[in-house]
């Protein structure tokens, strides 16, 4: 069983993730880890804390030697480097936004500002779970497996997408109309997933809302916000995908190191897949 625990808010000093599980002898490429945290913050329409202040860099501080993983659990750290930006002190939030995570956290935790809600229901927190399934890609790399992303809409501008790549294994089927997965198993063709994004919840327009200090109507406070966030959303989508085809494999596998798990697969045969 592999897993993964993240911690950190979007406005503290650092993000960090510990990944648990993950044979021993895996090649980790630190640049490649960075690579994707550069993706997730340079798609269309992000804010200038991704284009201008961060520069996410994911140090790891356990769990590799030599480049390759002990078996440990590996921790990794990304520095939050507008931490250094934050006031000491500010008033507290009290409107929640619509659509956001303001109101669901507050009723649940009892929070009175908050803030203290939006700052662990950040999208920043996803740049640690985009480390964690970049770490999932390295184990699956041995196995021949990669995963991709596209966007084909956004609002009303839509492109057709083309043919899926396949990797010139004999195709059992003479079309994918079944994404690769049928009765819950995969079935040797691209596994497709789709899915839809929400429009965000920080808008600079008016949006009716209700000040919980004072039980009057207000207008949801304008957070600095990202203008669309399609493009990077299918860098964590392929980050958790990623994490549960390394569960799979794991599972399908086994052993405490990457040569037993090959030589498992060996002998399974051709169609050993998870």
């Amino acid at each position: 069983m592999i897993r993964y625990l993240t911690a950190g808010e979007s406005h503290g000093p650092e993000l960090t993730v510990i990944v648990d599980g993950i044979p021993a002898g895996i090649p980790i490429d630190g640049q490649a880890i960075d690579a994707e945290l550069l993706r997730r913050q340079s798609g269309y329409g992000r804010g200038a804390r991704s284009t201008k202040i961060e520069r996410d860099h994911a140090e790891i501080t356990s769990g590799i030697a030599g480049g390759l993983t002990t078996g440990a659990p590996i921790a990794l750290r990304i520095v939050n480097k507008d931490f250094a930006n934050q006031p000491a002190s500010r008033a507290p939030l009290t409107a929640p936004r619509p659509g956001h995570a303001d109101l669901a956290g507050h009723l649940k935790y009892g929070h009175a500002d908050l803030r203290t809600v939006r700052e662990r229901a950040s999208a920043r927190e996803t740049a640690a779970r985009v480390a964690a399934g970049a770490l999932a890609k390295q184990l699956l790399q041995p196995f021949g497996t990669t995963v991709r992303s596209f966007v084909t809409a956004i609002g009303d501008v839509e492109v057709e997408p083309g043919p899926v790549p396949h990797d010139g294994v004999l195709r059992r089927r003479t079309a994918n109309r079944a994404g690769g997965v049928e009765g819950g198993t995969t079935n040797g063709e691209p596994v497709i997933v789709r899915a839809a994004m929400k429009p965000l919840s920080s808008v600079r327009a008016s949006v009716d809302t209700v000040d919980l200090a004072t039980g009057l109507a207000s207008d949801a406070p304008y957070v600095r916000s990202d203008v669309c966030a399609v493009s990077d959303a299918t860098v964590v989508g392929e980050a958790m995908i990623a994490w549960v085809l390394a569960e799979a494999v794991v599972e399908r596998f086994g052993g405490d190191r990457l040569e037993a798990m090959l030589a498992a697969r060996e002998a399974m045969g051709p169609d050993a897949l998870p």
